[in-house]
């Protein structure tokens, strides 16, 4: 015991006189933001990837965005929900703005937005000037292609 410490303390004043540089501390992992609306959620045409503040949006039409992140006001009535474009593939979208409300209950999640601030919905539904989505959770199990490491074939051996 006393030999590891002479060695730290040798360490600690070698490092202290700049004669070696001790190696930068470790950032420990970033910390995922959770919401209450995180998860898979589809209604067979849309289908919304929420994880740490992001959106993913697939749909089998054109969709508004491919990726936003989002604010949700949980204590608000109704509760409110701010989305920003970060990626879309219709480039006057990219940076835009939706506000709106949204519901979730029974395994279900319904958001109404309006672009900007004016029209901004103040009941959930289907109204004019907003774009509506009822969507059901999904569970989430995406399952890696199998590559055989040796061969680097994708068919599976049998079992």
């Amino acid at each position: 015991m006393k030999k590891l410490f002479s060695l730290s303390a040798l360490i600690l004043i070698l490092s202290l006189y700049g004669c070696i540089n001790l190696p930068e501390p470790v950032e420990p992992f970033k910390k995922l933001e959770t919401s209450e609306i995180d998860g898979v959620w589809s209604n067979g045409v849309d289908e919304f990837v929420v994880l740490d503040r992001t959106i993913r949006y697939l749909s089998l039409n054109t969709p508004l965005f491919n990726r936003a992140s989002f604010t949700l006001f949980p204590d608000s009535t109704p509760k409110q929900i701010e989305i920003k474009i970060t990626n879309s593939d219709i480039q006057e979208y990219n940076g835009l703005d939706f506000h709106g409300i949204y519901e979730i209950s029974d395994g279900q999640l319904i958001i109404s937005l309006s672009p900007g601030t004016e029209n901004q919905p103040v009941t959930i539904g289907n109204n004019p000037y907003t774009i509506y989505f009822n969507l059901a959770s999904v569970p989430f199990n995406y399952e890696l292609p199998y590559v055989d490491p040796d061969t680097s074939s994708t068919e599976r051996p049998c079992e």
